[in-house]
């Protein structure tokens, strides 16, 4: 009797007789897939055209629940991202992983990960381009000069400071402009204060 090990793939088996006559057995150990998880890299958000930070990884296991190695996992996405891989060979530890790129438009991304008839599915997420600042980019509203005055007006400018959004103001029909818009306690910019002193 012969027990093949739990690495899928090509197995040689040589027999013999006395040492003088040998045969060659030529067998494939083929493993069923019990599981697909994820493993780390779900939930992620970068902004625009920047690669996730870690890498998307899955665990393959077998109907014990032992890690599996040598098994072909394969990855689609769907949304704006680019994969390193479409294919990815388990580790020792039944382990698979690709890296992940963020494209130029934001949005919601799936990657699916496939092993024999098992998918895991990972959930990421690109954001807008951040908003570039500067000092410079905080101007006083009656002069736009550089700089901000105590109780004056401001004027911010910047890169990306509110990508694809219109504002209209209305103006009353009779009488004049108001002459206070707030009252303002803070400013922040994608969750991130500005650099008024």
């Amino acid at each position: 009797t012969i027990t093949l090990g739990g690495v899928p793939g090509p197995v040689q088996v040589r027999a013999s007789i006395n040492d003088q006559v040998f045969v060659n057995f030529d067998l494939t150990v083929d493993v069923t897939v019990g599981n697909l998880a994820v493993v780390s890299g779900n939930g992620q958000s970068v902004f625009v055209n920047r690669p996730f930070d870690s890498p998307l990884v899955v665990l393959v296991t077998d109907q014990n629940n032992a890690p599996v190695s040598n098994i072909s996992v394969g990855f689609t996405a769907t949304g704006p991202v680019t994969l390193s891989s479409s294919t990815a060979t388990t580790d020792a530890n039944g382990r698979a992983s690709i890296n992940a790129t963020a494209t130029g438009t934001p949005g919601a991304v799936t990657v699916t990960a496939t092993a024999a008839t098992r998918t895991a599915s990972f959930s990421l997420s690109v954001q807008p381009p951040a908003p570039t600042l500067t000092a410079n980019g905080f101007a006083n509203a009656a002069s736009f000069e550089p700089g901000l005055v105590p109780c004056g007006l401001a004027v911010v400018s910047g890169a990306n400071l509110a990508p694809g959004v219109t504002v209209t103001i209305n103006a009353p029909s009779i009488g004049s402009l108001p002459f206070t818009l707030g009252p303002v306690e803070s400013l922040t910019v994608g969750g991130l204060a500005p650099p008024i002193q």
